[in-house]
């Protein structure tokens, strides 16, 4: 990798894959040495730990001038949430900051996408002058089509023109890899054969066919519960929590859980799978001598699945938590795949979600934001005042639910929590989406605001979209939308 010391830190601008090497091999690469700060090379090593690297005869040349010009910039880009779902937009950001040491002119932002797909500005791409360190931040709506399948790259260029020698253009460009929403399964499967659409794992990745090992993929051993071995299923650690997309083409979901025979004296979870948000079985503490438990639970409808795993209450360490056999029954019969609309006044909290993203932890129901496990929140809370009912995120945050058109107004009381108030911190910006279309935006709320009422009018709006962004460093912003219902027919 390489890049340069900037005034706020080290900033690196290229990583280069050396690749797989089973032979010496002798690497080089030419970099420019520009004027943003010192630059420097390095290594950086990714993946398992467990084979021997060895570095010799580095040599560094000086080639003499170049004709190019190095950027003094960053660009980065984001996906709010975990895959592009087809034929739907999705809300894509890129931030531009400039390490200049004296104001740029003419900056813009372009997205190059794959064939078929489509984006748009919904905030400023260009800025006429920045400042040194200022910054460009853009949302975009970005959709696929509905023959996409799974990963593709989004490509980003910034451009900008200096205002001090060296004066010219200069560009700057990042690469981001988004994963579609993978198609629903049309006949029973194991969890193991399906694409997910999302994973998280307290220690190393979530495994297929094998139980959790270190931190590497693909190094745990045999699923094994109280001395059977299980050739097919899911290694995991808790906190963890897998998310799979049935479409509504599935009926039941099961498997034999427990803690891997590997952990004989320690270790404990807890089990449970919920569907659209709702928790629809749950399994008793396990420990390294409890029997393993056959768990059944009916996912009828439903359009996404998360098997979950916590600690059974006395922290993860040792939780290597087996799915052995997991297997979703599943058919070419939609089965009430079509969402509901809610009728009469709701709570969001009592609705499933279309979709949902947090950024610390899952997005809690009828308590605040807590740790990294699912139910670890505490009541919500804010100025003071508790609320039964509300939803508990945290920026980056977004939660999408179905109305269908039947609704007509959305209100809540935005803040955040006050469990965290001793710390002094939090900064967040609500918005309010109907169908990809910005309905409001909130003034920054931040940690010792109260509660700040909010009525939307959602008239027609098929699916509403919550989101919570950061408006300053994303800690301690744990938001809530207390009292959250909405208006509908019926």
């Amino acid at each position: 990798m390489t890049g340069y010391d900037s005034s706020t830190g080290p900033r690196v601008t290229s990583r280069t894959p050396i690749g797989e090497v089973h032979e010496t091999t002798r690497f080089e690469q030419i970099i420019d040495a520009g004027t943003c700060g010192d630059t420097f090379v390095g290594l950086d090593r990714v993946g398992s730990g467990v084979a021997d690297f060895i570095l010799d005869d580095f040599l560094v040349e000086d080639l003499g001038a170049s004709d190019a010009i190095p950027a003094c910039a960053q660009l980065s880009g984001k996906l709010s949430g975990d895959v592009v779902q087809q034929n739907t937009p999705s809300t894509f950001t890129t931030t531009f900051v400039s390490d200049e040491s004296a104001p740029i002119a003419d900056v813009s932002v372009k997205l190059s996408l794959p064939e078929g797909w489509k984006a748009e500005a919904v905030t400023a791409a260009t800025a006429a002058t920045l400042a040194p360190q200022g910054t460009l931040a853009t949302q975009w709506r970005i959709t696929a089509p509905a023959s996409a399948d799974g990963v593709y790259d989004i490509t980003a260029t910034a451009t900008y023109t200096t205002t001090v020698d060296p004066i010219g253009e200069r560009t700057v460009r990042t690469v981001t890899q988004v994963k579609t929403l993978p198609k629903p399964p049309t006949t029973t499967v194991f969890a193991s054969d399906h694409d997910w659409v999302s994973a998280t794992n307290g220690w190393g990745p979530v495994e297929r066919d094998m139980a959790n090992g270190p931190q590497a993929a693909g190094d745990g051993g045999p699923l094994a519960l109280n001395g059977q071995v299980f050739a097919k299923g899911l290694g995991a650690h808790a906190p963890s929590n897998v998310k799979y997309f049935l479409g509504g083409q599935c009926t039941a979901f099961t498997a034999s859980v427990g803690l891997d025979d590997k952990q004989t004296t320690r270790g404990s979870v807890v089990f449970t799978v919920r569907v659209d948000g709702r928790t629809v079985a749950t399994s008793p503490v396990m420990r390294p001598t409890t029997p393993t438990y056959a768990l059944n639970a009916n996912v009828t409808g439903g359009q996404f699945v998360e098997l979950i795993v916590t600690d059974g209450g006395d922290d993860n360490g040792n939780d290597h938590a087996d799915w052995a056999n997991a297997k979703f029954t599943c058919s070419e019969t939609t089965n009430s795949g079509e969402p509901t609309a809610p009728k009469g006044t709701a709570f969001v909290s009592d609705l499933p979600f279309l979709n949902e993203s947090n950024g610390w932890g899952p997005v809690e129901r009828d308590m605040s934001n807590g740790e990294n496990a699912a139910g670890d929140g505490t009541p919500i809370t804010i100025g003071g005042v508790v609320y039964a009912k509300g939803l508990g995120t945290h920026a980056d945050s977004s939660v999408e639910i179905y109305l269908g058109g039947q609704c007509t107004t959305f209100t809540t009381v935005l803040g955040l929590d006050d469990s965290k108030d001793e710390k002094g911190e939090g900064n967040v910006i609500y918005q309010v989406y109907g169908d990809g279309q910005l309905l409001h935006t909130s003034a920054p709320i931040l940690w010792d605001n109260p509660g700040t009422p909010l009525t939307v009018d959602v008239t027609d709006v098929d699916e509403l979209r919550l989101v919570v962004g950061t408006n300053g460093v994303n800690y301690r912003d744990h938001a809530n939308w207390a009292d959250a219902k909405v208006t509908c027919a019926g």
